[in-house]
């Protein structure tokens, strides 16, 4: 056969290998693009298959290298399919939502594709015959590879950091826009497995919602809020406190909660320490304020307001010390000082007093009345304040005062030198004669004690046992009868010293100069009366 002969077998074998080729090609795609193993789910996944998650019950079963390093920070071989679906929710907001509706559709076999928040990855969805795969899909090219050195740093870096989230005491967790749960950490997932309902294990997305409903949401425009949320764990009394921290982050909030369950107490303990205090005040007269350390008013008695006349809800708003002085000012409730000007400064020395535990005065009133005010300092800077009328009692000591001074003066008017000893034997009372006579500055009132006043009678008078005597009488007192007896001083002067009991076990000694009696004198004789001369 010639050569062009062979021509038209040669074409024909030329586009049969041409049309195999093609075949081949196609056949290729149309497996790359199957699912691996036939069936969705049926298998595990291929080397070289890119990130490909298998699941089996809700739990991850098989997975490649890829997908691997993709849910690296999960401390977990075998994590549920809530975990991992909260790990990649970051990525794909609406994968909690397909999942359910998956789970509702039970062991029908179904396939469904989601796209990444930023359209860079799609990730397919297969289910069936008990299996879940989910293969991520990246549709850009890869970039050139970094460098090895600032790699190991990056990944060095990222796993202190996830060290530090998971190994936190502290609950830590990240929530989507929509509430859902996106990653937590070891110790969030603690807690959530005491909190589990019932029957928990059977369910793939616990915890799909957060377990502290309770936390405040934070504004789209950021910021920080804090809120305390109470949480019932089973084997307690006592309910769970925890002081929830929330930040937001782009698209998502994340938490932090730490133990204020110590706090809570302490503060419910201060709170009906305070409340028994102020049922025990309640029933003092006296007016009793007490100011924190900032100088704001946290606790007053009803006998406060009954004494300043201040309003309750000025007094409920926590006024500092210097409001409080300013508003009784304007009340009349304050002495009125010399030079407003230095008002101020009166304040703030009365604010240091209080705190050193020295200020005690008494304000004279413009009505009348007198209060003693004194300051004393209370634990954790505090300092506090007691308000007593002493108006009754300042009117019982100036009229204790007045007839004092009305005896002393009739004392003094007296010739007679007296003094007054108490059941102790301490002269308690003299006047100006006392004084004059044995040489005491002054009379009134004093401290002097008997054996002192005994060795000055002594040292100014003649030796004598009178001086015995009184000391006797005065301190014995079961003999209390009264009696008198003559003294002699140095000089001549002659004295009669007289005992007085007095009611109390008082006594009163009295001297007074003895003054002797003139001889009396005996009628003149006048002799015969002369007779009468007859006829005279």
């Amino acid at each position: 056969m010639s050569v062009l002969g062979l021509l038209p077998i040669v074409g024909a074998v030329t586009a049969a290998i041409l049309m195999a080729g093609a075949i081949i090609a196609l056949l290729a795609r149309v497996l790359q693009a199957a699912p691996a193993g036939g069936v969705a789910g049926s298998g595990p996944p291929q080397k070289g298959a890119g990130a490909v998650l298998l699941f089996q019950a809700g739990i991850l079963v098989d997975a490649t290298p890829a997908a691997r390093q993709m849910i690296a920070s999960i401390r977990s071989d075998a994590p549920s399919l809530a975990i991992v679906a909260g790990h990649l929710s970051r990525r794909f907001p609406t994968l909690r939502d397909h999942l359910r509706a998956v789970e509702e559709q039970g062991d029908t076999t179904t396939s469904e594709t989601i796209s990444s928040s930023d359209g860079d990855d799609r990730l397919h969805i297969d289910s069936g015959h008990g299996h879940l795969r989910l293969t991520i899909e990246r549709l850009l090219a890869e970039s050139p590879p970094p460098d090895p050195a600032r790699i190991a740093a990056m990944e060095e870096e990222l796993q202190t950091l996830r060290s530090l989230a998971e190994d936190a005491p502290q609950l830590i967790w990240q929530q989507a826009d929509d509430g859902s749960l996106t990653w937590a950490n070891r110790a969030y997932l603690a807690l959530a497995d005491r909190l589990a309902p019932p029957g928990h294990a059977d369910d793939p997305l616990w915890p799909a919602r957060p377990i502290l409903p309770a936390v405040k949401p934070v504004a789209e425009d950021g910021g920080t809020v804090v809120t305390r949320v109470q949480v019932d764990l089973p084997g307690l009394v006592e309910p769970q406190w925890y002081e929830v921290t929330s930040t937001r982050r782009s698209t998502h909030t994340v938490h932090f909660a730490v133990d204020a369950s110590n706090i809570i107490a302490a503060e419910q303990g201060r709170q009906k320490f305070i409340q028994t205090l102020t049922k025990t005040f309640a029933h003092l007269s006296a007016g009793l304020v007490i100011f924190d350390r900032d100088r704001r008013l946290v606790l007053f008695n009803p006998a406060f307001l009954d004494l300043t006349a201040l309003p309750a809800p000025f007094l409920s708003q926590r006024p500092t010390v210097g409001e409080v002085l300013d508003r009784l000012r304007d009340l009349n409730m304050l002495p009125e000082p010399k030079n407003y000007s230095t008002w101020r400064d009166r304040v703030a020395a009365l604010e240091a007093e209080a705190v050193r535990g020295t200020y005690c005065e008494s304000w004279s009133l413009p009505s009348g009345r007198t209060y003693r005010v004194s300051g004393r300092p209370h634990p954790d800077g505090a300092i506090a304040f007691l308000f007593e009328d002493i108006s009754d009692e300042i009117h019982l000591t100036r009229h204790f005062r007045s007839e004092l001074d009305t005896a002393q003066s009739v004392l003094d008017s007296l010739d007679e030198a007296v003094a007054v000893f108490s059941p102790a034997g301490t002269l308690t009372m003299n006047n100006a004669a006392y004084a004059d006579l044995w040489g005491h500055g002054a009379s009134g009132l004093c401290e002097l004690g008997l054996n002192g006043e005994i060795a000055n009678w002594q040292a100014r008078t003649q030796p004598s046992p009178v001086w015995e005597r009184l000391s006797a009488s005065i301190t014995d007192l079961r003999d209390r009868t009264r009696w008198q007896d003559h003294v002699r001083t140095t000089d001549g002067r002659s004295y009669i010293c007289r005992f007085q009991p007095l009611s109390g076990g008082s006594a009163l000694i009295a001297f007074r100069p003895h003054v002797a009696e003139a001889p009396r004198l005996s009628p003149v004789d006048p002799g015969p009366r002369p007779r009468a001369v007859a006829g005279s």
